[in-house]
């Protein structure tokens, strides 16, 4: 290729069902290259930015030479499909050859097929129980004990009652977390021996 220039490439896929309308989802960097040759770095991209679940859907490259103004010159324009490459795969063209090497198609397992596999869920609760969501006693807080409105308790529902049907022993620990400012706030005598001995600890750890 022209050696002296900047080059990068764009990937692009086919928007909708509209003939000819590509929208870019990856861009390379610039590179310049060398004795003839332009090598980019090694790229992942999401097989559903690119084709979704049709391997036979038309995927655009562009290969364009960088213009500081913006305006980059277009060398090369092709379309393919996932379907046609391999390794070492290439295509030639007026002033050189692209080379794609090592395409690899990773699959990735879903939530769905780890369920499917056996993996066991076990559930865990947290809850905030720091000053700043007020006094249970005060209806607009989150801790209010109101079955109905509270909104901690229909966040848990509404995702523990999905979870807890994958969870072994339908045992779900809760745990209630305050702020370390908010427990030194309220610290007694005691407490405070109690916490300098454990940092103290810690220092010596």
């Amino acid at each position: 290729i022209i050696s002296s220039s900047r080059l990068f490439f764009r990937l692009s896929r086919l928007k909708g069902v509209e003939a000819n309308v590509f929208l870019p989802v990856y861009q390379s960097e610039c590179s310049k290259g060398s004795k003839g040759v332009v090598k980019w770095k090694a790229i992942t991209i999401g097989a559903a930015s690119l084709f979704r679940d049709d391997r036979n859907k038309p995927i655009q490259i562009e290969l364009l030479e960088f213009i500081s103004s913006g305006n980059h010159k277009v060398l090369f324009t092709h379309q393919f499909r996932f379907s046609d490459l391999a390794d070492n795969y290439k295509w030639k063209f007026p002033i050189g050859t692209i080379l794609f090497k090592d395409v690899i198609l990773i699959q990735r397992a879903s939530f769905l097929d780890y369920l499917f596999g056996g993996i066991e869920i076990s559930m865990a609760l947290a809850i905030d129980f720091t000053g700043s969501n007020r006094d249970p006693r005060d209806p607009g807080s989150l801790h209010c004990m109101n079955l109905n409105d509270n909104q901690y308790i229909k966040a848990i529902s509404a995702v523990g009652s999905i979870l807890q049907e994958y969870d072994t022993d339908k045992n779900i620990p809760t745990f209630g977390s305050v702020s370390y400012t908010h427990l030194r706030a309220h610290e007694t005598r005691e407490d405070l021996v109690c916490r300098l001995l454990l940092e103290k600890k810690k220092t010596k750890a």
